[in-house]
């Protein structure tokens, strides 16, 4: 059918292109991905003038044809899609908008997308992803230490990761006092063997991906993220020490984002040091360039600036210089960018490597500091929580450390 319509277009000329597009394009869902694979809820493809004899019009021609070709060829992937695994217990829980975002995440290649979704599918089914609404995060929640409570100024939802906002569990590995904090008077606990530690650690990296999961299925359910916008993360390390360093939820995040191509827009990152810059510099090498621009590390003084051109102030948080009230700050406040206390947190959470607030280099020597793996040219790059080199491979579900 698409290759009869294909000769159809070329015999009638460019006027007939834009007709046949427009009807292409009305008979898709609202949810389909514009040209080039970017999803934003209106299509991409150029609207071409009747005049033929022009090189303009000519050029317009053949981006129409461009356009119409990667369009028909992500419907044909999402047709393939549900037939080829109709009898997957997972696929309902995939709309044909994020069918084609691992179709343009893929290059166009299907055979390539069609393998990544079979993971993304299975890896639902063994987590049981459709149950997560019905599960209690009420604890997490309470935190306010992941939230998505505002949007951008193209509706992009923004999530918020307040990393100080962090509660470790009384199984957690016990940290150094920092100096100057009060004293540790909480009663103390038994100590775990190795074997109890490990799975301790495991049961909380595998509960925070559920209430990171639930975060953003929340978010489609209250229609703060819209099915055919995208995320904005923003990592606010901002008063983190070492006794509140999250890794589980960052392990959690890292295992599960693979599995969301195009899902995510932006990663802001900030503040930055030094400790910070080395390990992106160490990271980014591994990282395709889609993945590289889209990940911004900030320093304190830039923040304001560049989250204020993105969001508009209503929506833009009090601490990030604009108007909007974070409700959690009256259980877990947090330093105002650029404040007396935002910088002096920044110097004294770790005097031994001077602004490293993120992580104690010392003693964490053998825990990565960035994870933001990815996947160049259908390869795994190594991850730099888990140091699991499968954890960024789109064939197979993540396997957490």
């Amino acid at each position: 059918m698409f290759k009869s319509l294909l000769k159809e277009k070329d015999a009638k000329g460019p006027a007939h292109t834009r007709s046949l597009t427009e009807t292409v394009t009305s008979g898709a869902s609202r949810e389909s991905v514009g040209s080039m694979g970017h999803s934003g809820g209106k299509s991409s493809t150029p609207v071409l003038q009747s005049t033929a004899s022009s090189d303009s019009d000519v050029a317009d021609s053949e981006v129409g044809k461009l356009s119409l070709t990667m369009l028909l060829a992500s419907l044909t992937f999402v047709q393939l899609v549900r037939n080829r695994l109709k009898a997957h217990p997972c696929l309902a829980s995939m709309s044909d908008l994020d069918l084609k975002r691992f179709h343009s995440a893929n290059k166009g290649h299907s055979n390539h997308a069609l393998k990544h979704v079979q993971a993304a599918l299975d890896w639902r089914n063994t987590v049981n992803y459709t149950s997560i609404l019905n599960e209690d995060f009420s604890d997490l929640e309470a935190t306010g230490k992941l939230t998505i409570e505002c949007t951008d100024g193209q509706q992009n939802a923004v999530m918020i990761w307040q990393q100080s906002r962090h509660t470790p569990s009384p199984s957690s590995p016990s940290v150094p006092s920092v100096a100057g904090s009060a004293p540790n008077t909480a009663p103390s606990t038994p100590k775990l063997s190795h074997r109890e530690s490990k799975e301790a650690a495991q049961a909380a990296i595998d509960r925070n991906l559920r209430f990171f999961l639930y975060t953003i299925l929340r978010a489609y359910e209250t229609h703060r993220l819209r099915s055919d916008n995208k995320l904005v993360v923003i990592i606010d390390r901002i008063g983190m020490t070492p006794a509140n360093y999250d890794q589980p939820l960052g392990k959690a995040i890292i295992a599960c984002m693979q599995y969301f191509p195009e899902q995510f827009k932006a990663y802001y990152v900030f503040p930055k040091n030094a400790v910070l810059m080395v390990a992106w510099k160490v990271t980014r090498v591994f990282l395709d360039p889609v993945t590289v621009a889209r990940i911004k590390l900030l320093g304190e003084g830039e923040v304001k600036a560049t989250l204020g051109a993105i969001i508009p102030q209503n929506e833009l948080l009090v601490r990030y210089g604009g108007t909007k009230i974070d409700p959690y700050d009256a259980v877990a406040p947090v330093p105002i960018i650029g404040s007396k206390t935002s910088a002096g947190s920044n110097q004294a959470v770790d005097d031994d490597d001077e602004q490293d607030d993120f992580v104690d280099a010392d003693d964490a020597a053998d825990e990565e500091i960035l994870d933001l793996g990815s996947v160049r040219e259908g390869k795994a790059t190594p991850s730099l929580v888990t140091g699991n080199d499968s954890a960024c491979s789109p064939t197979s579900p993540a396997q957490l450390q």
